[in-house]
């Protein structure tokens, strides 16, 4: 595959009942590999519509710092924001800051600076948006990591 989506999946392995953290000697790692053909060029220029998700992410539980196959919140979001017309749903901390969307990092570029919201607020260090604030450094001249992205989205009227 000359662009290629690789997805590595690894487990705690195969363990008895009642599920036990130390219990299986061996992990399980499943690698999975499919064309990848990226967002349409219309998507790219026109942006995309977005509603705030009711399901907030919680900063100071364990599980927020843990990339895993757990995606139910993250699916029910994305399925409201279908039904309210909207392609992605923007989640919510509990104090109402912006951390990320359903399915997306968030990057907010504004008088060439990018605003992502700190690790602090629940989003993977290991994640995408890390890779992401490593190669944004290259083209943009000012970069902040902010605790709010609140006040940098006063006044816009779009997204993208």
């Amino acid at each position: 595959l000359a662009e290629a989506y690789v997805r590595l999946t690894v487990t705690r392995g195969v363990g008895g009942l009642p599920s036990e953290l130390h219990a299986s000697p061996a992990p399980t790692v499943l690698a999975v590999a499919r064309e990848f053909h990226g967002y349409p060029a219309e998507l790219c220029e026109s942006g995309m519509s977005a509603s705030i998700a009711r399901v907030r992410r919680n900063a100071s539980s364990p599980l927020s710092r843990v990339k895993s196959l757990s995606y139910l919140d993250n699916l029910l979001m994305r399925a409201a924001a279908a039904d309210a017309g909207a392609q992605e749903a923007l989640t919510l901390d509990f104090e109402g800051r912006v951390v990320e969307g359903s399915a997306s990092n968030i990057f907010l570029v504004k008088d060439d600076r990018v605003s992502t919201p700190p690790v602090s607020a629940g989003v993977l260090r290991e994640s995408l948006a890390t890779a992401s604030w490593n190669s944004a450094q290259s083209w943009a001249s000012k970069l902040r990591r902010r605790r709010s992205l609140r006040r940098s989205w006063r006044g816009l009227t779009r997204l993208s």
